[in-house]
């Protein structure tokens, strides 16, 4: 009889471990909402109805983060109580549920070879990478930790087009779209 219920006991724990113990980690995570600061390239903060008199300006896209799985969970395990695992994943660890394809940034003035409304994308880097590679690599999703994304004009617009009105837009594979229309920017 002892033998049967250590034998019980030994398998239903083992069979307990197959399930995870981090079922409470969600693994993706989608992008909310979100807003620009914008700065110089050292990270000093421009008042956006100042004048800019940088050459490199910085949008500092700052996002809200929802957390979301795919796992069913499965309830408690009377057999591992509050035991926690070593390995758990980072919230988020497998990306955007709802990836990012796309991004726009307009103005609605000429910003030097760029028509008013064209996309200013091709001219921009995010995180130290040019958009398209940023984009095929997705490495959007290596940021899920953080909340930021770092978008760098690296040029000032010319003379004749001092203020500018950037809209961003966000378009994700779903087709969601996520807007900003960000207001005002005087160059010096």
């Amino acid at each position: 009889m002892k033998t049967t219920i250590l034998c019980f006991l030994l398998v239903s724990g083992l069979f307990g471990l197959s399930f995870s113990c981090c079922s409470g980690v969600q693994d993706y995570w989608n992008l909310t909402s979100f807003q620009v600061q914008v700065t110089n390239y050292d990270g000093s903060i421009i008042p956006t109805n100042d004048t800019i008199s940088t050459d490199t300006l910085v949008l500092n896209l700052i996002f809200g983060q929802e957390y979301l799985s795919d796992n069913l969970l499965s309830g408690p395990n009377p057999f591992i109580g509050s035991a926690h695992a070593t390995s758990c994943p980072d919230p988020g660890g497998l990306g955007m549920k709802d990836e990012l394809v796309d991004m726009l940034i307009t103005s609605s003035a000429p910003f030097n070879t760029y028509l008013p409304g064209t996309s200013l994308v091709p001219m921009i880097s995010i995180n130290g990478k040019n958009f398209q590679n940023w984009i095929n690599l997705k490495d959007f999703n290596g940021y899920y930790g953080q909340d930021t994304w770092r978008i760098i004009f690296p040029i000032k617009p010319s003379a004749n087009s001092n203020t500018h009105d950037f809209k961003i837009t966000l378009i994700f594979d779903s087709g969601r779209t996520e807007e900003l229309q960000m207001g005002a920017l005087n160059w010096n």
